[in-house]
Formats: structure tokens, C-alpha cells, sequence
């Protein structure tokens, strides 16, 4: 959530007083709500029982039920546990729609990428079991020449650990035609999510253990100019494309800048630990040993330290500091 946190009663959920394009107000909940942004995270699946995965849907308030639940619109990004992606379009929880990529103008997809008729890239990404991965999932609004206003879409993947070398894998916008059912929230058929939404989130099913690390979601400027890369020697400019269009000697794509569109303060920290309930405010008391980023190859955020016996409990605890972003 943003600094605004959470309040069902300032919820708009008619997608036709939400639309920026029809003189809607541009936001869900509050004008901090999150729109411009970009999501990453780190994790570790150890095992799973079954390929359902992790989702990052960046979108909409409370997703329940009963149907149509027009609070529950977004755009998700779906990582198979067997290495698969996909990208998803919900209209209203729970009516998930995949990429129509036969209509679109561009691919969304990388090149000689095996993808599925619902939009599902296969083996492109390796068997997510026992392996840290860092994914960035971009999601702006932009502004066509017909004056309408679209939404981007984008996803990146860091194997190497480091947090600057990206390939993208995923690439879409919606600039309609995306979705059928978007006339049961009061909107088009096909209605474009171009409205801000006070929540992002990140949920994952089937997995016997998952280890996460250093997730991030913060606003960004998606016109700000795109760094060269240094080591790009062959003068086409920074950043390649993987959809096969630009002169980046085959460099990664280098994701929009992450800058605030705001002001950034600082209003406090807390820890928690996963294997038990929230703890209270540290009132700015650092701790000893602050986690360090886990090492790409395997081992656990705290230093690779040996599994516990068996019998025993592990409680892991991790720092956090929460920031407002905006005006």
C-alpha cells in the first residue's frame, strides 16, 4: 500500500468514473494511489507440489468475491514454477484474461520464445526449484497518437544476481481490444486500466517453502531518459530489444530509470519475523546485523548458514523501513 494505506470507504469502483480518458478521476482509493510503477523481488522456491506459482498483480483494492468484483481489476504477471510466464489481464476478480497476441500490434513475446495459444511462454525461463531469481515487473501509462491514454507493460528477468544486467521477457500494451467483460463494471468492453490503485500485490500457491528477499515497489518516471550502457561499444545506444527492434548490440534492456515523481520521506522502520505475528516499532534502533542481499547462486539471505537440525524452529527476522512516496 502507499502512505494513504487502505480505506474501502473512499473506493470507487465503477470502471466508467475511473477512466482518465472519459473524464474519470484517475485513481481507485486517493490521489497517492500507486500508477507509474515498477515491482521487484527476489526469491528461492526450495520445492513445489504443483507449477500454480507465483502472481504479482498490480491493480485494484480487495480481491473477493461475489462476482463481478469490479475492486478486483489489475494487471498480473504469472511465474510458473516450471519456468513458464504469462501475462494477465483481470477485468473484475475473477475474470483473468490472457494477452490477445493473434490482434496485436506488437510481440509481446522474446524471439524464438515457445509460447501456448493463452499466451503462456514456455522454457524460457529454467525450472524455478532451488535457484534465486530477481524478476522486475514495469507496469506506466502512455499516451498514443489518437490522444488515448494506453498502458505498458513489461517484465524483466536478472539471473546474473547483480541488478544491472536485464533481459526482457515480457513486453505488451494494452491499448484496447484486451478483455470482453469490462461492461459489467460500468466500463468498455475492453476498457483500458488507466486509473491508479492503492494496492500491489503478491501472493504464491503449492510451494513447500519459498524464500524471499528485498522486495521493492516504488513509483517511477517512464519518460525519464534511459542510461547508456557503458559497455556498449557498438554505438546503436543503451539498452538492446529482445523483441528484435533498436541497435543495443545485443546488450540487456535497461528498465525505466527508478526515480520518485515526488517527494520521498522516510516515516519509519519496523521488523517482523516470518514465523510468528508483527512486532512494534523499533523507534529507529538498528539492528547489529542488518540482512545483506542473498548471493545469486543458492544460500540463505542471512549468510548460507546450515539448515537447523531436525525438531528444531527456525524464527528469521528482517529489517524494513516504510517510506511515503509522493506529495
Amino acid at each position: 500500500m502507499t502512505s494513504a494505506l487502505f480505506n474501502e470507504d473512499n473506493i470507487v469502483d465503477d470502471h466508467g468514473d475511473l477512466d482518465v480518458d472519459n473524464g474519470g478521476r484517475g485513481y481507485m482509493m486517493d490521489p497517492k494511489d500507486w500508477r507509474d510503477v515498477e515491482v521487484d523481488f527476489m526469491f528461492k522456491v526450495k520445492d513445489y507440489t504443483s507449477t500454480n506459482g507465483f502472481i504479482i498483480s498490480v491493480g485494484g483494492g480487495r480481491h473477493t468475491n461475489p462476482q463481478p468484483f469490479c475492486e478486483g481489476s489489475a494487471y498480473l504477471l504469472r511465474l510458473y514454477y516450471d519456468g513458464s510466464t504469462q501475462m494477465l489481464k483481470e477485468q473484475w476478480h475473477n475474470n483473468k484474461v490472457p494477452i490477445p497476441f493473434e490482434d496485436s500490434n506488437e510481440s509481446p513475446f522474446p524471439p524464438g520464445a515457445d509460447f501456448t495459444e493463452d499466451g503462456i511462454i514456455k522454457d524460457h525461463i529454467v525450472t524455478q526449484r532451488d535457484v534465486w531469481y530477481y524478476f522486475k515487473f514495469v507496469r506506466y501509462n502512455i499516451k498514443g497518437l489518437d490522444g488515448k491514454t494506453s498502458v505498458k507493460l513489461e517484465a524483466y528477468l536478472n539471473l546474473t544476481g547483480d541488478k544491472k544486467t536485464w533481459e526482457r521477457f515480457y513486453s505488451v500494451t494494452d491499448t484496447s481490444g484486451w478483455g470482453r467483460s469490462g461492461d459489467e463494471c460500468n466500463g468498455e468492453r475492453d476498457q483500458v486500466l488507466n486509473w491508479g490503485y492503492p494496492m500491489v500485490r503478491i501472493e504464491w500457491k503449492n510451494a513447500t517453502r519459498v524464500d524471499w528477499f528485498g522486495l521493492h515497489v516504488r513509483e517511477i518516471q517512464p519518460t525519464a531518459p534511459i542510461p547508456e550502457d557503458p559497455d556498449d561499444n557498438s554505438g546503436g545506444g543503451g539498452g538492446g530489444d529482445p523483441g528484435g527492434g533498436g541497435g543495443g548490440g545485443g546488450q540487456p534492456e535497461i528498465p525505466p530509470a527508478e526515480q520518485p515523481t515526488g517527494l520521498v520521506e522516510k516515516i519509519g522502520s519496523f521488523r517482523f519475523s516470518i514465523a510468528s505475528a508483527l512486532a512494534t516499532s523499533c523507534d529507529g534502533i538498528e539492528p547489529a546485523n542488518p540482512p545483506t542481499d542473498p548471493p545469486p547462486g543458492g544460500g540463505d539471505p542471512g549468510g548460507g548458514n546450515p539448515p537447523p537440525p531436525a525438531g528444531s524452529a527456525t524464527v528469521a527476522v528482517y529489517w524494513s523501513d516504510y517510506w511515503r512516496v509522493g506529495s
